[in-house]
């Protein structure tokens, strides 16, 4: 493996040990993809791992949300609806790529990079402060 197309740092951190590591399975998985991307990997393998994306997505997402609820914090009804997109746009690029209507390009690569950033960096971080009081 070269160097890693999304790479985990500090910066990332919400003061979570537990949405942390989630979110670094969140950039393996992009990693993953993208190392599959680049080594030209058949349909089947790339479509795994985005079906893999999205399942745990949906999994961190609920983790979040019910984390954040058990400290006494509800998302915002925008930081909900941003969840609710992206997962939207995960399933549809599975079901598109499954269907040869969707291939795995460097601008989705990009994109996943690019929202997965912002939404940590942006979104999640104005929790940390409930997330490091408890």
């Amino acid at each position: 493996m070269g160097a890693e197309f999304f790479k985990w740092s500090d910066e990332y951190s919400v003061s979570s040990e537990v949405l942390d590591n989630q979110h670094k399975q969140l950039f393996a998985l992009t990693n993953e993809l993208y190392e599959a991307f680049a080594a030209g990997d058949h349909k089947e393998r790339m479509g795994e791992i985005i079906q893999r994306l999205h399942d745990y997505t949906v999994y961190h997402f609920k983790e979040e949300e019910k984390l954040l609820k058990s400290k006494g914090q509800a998302l915002s009804e925008e930081h909900l609806a941003q969840h609710q997109e992206f997962i939207k746009k995960i399933k549809d690029i599975s079901e598109r790529h499954k269907t040869g209507r969707a291939t795995v390009t460097f601008g989705l690569m990009s994109f996943l990079r690019s929202w997965l950033t912002d939404h940590i960096m942006q979104t999640d971080h104005k929790y940390k402060p409930v997330l490091e009081s408890h």
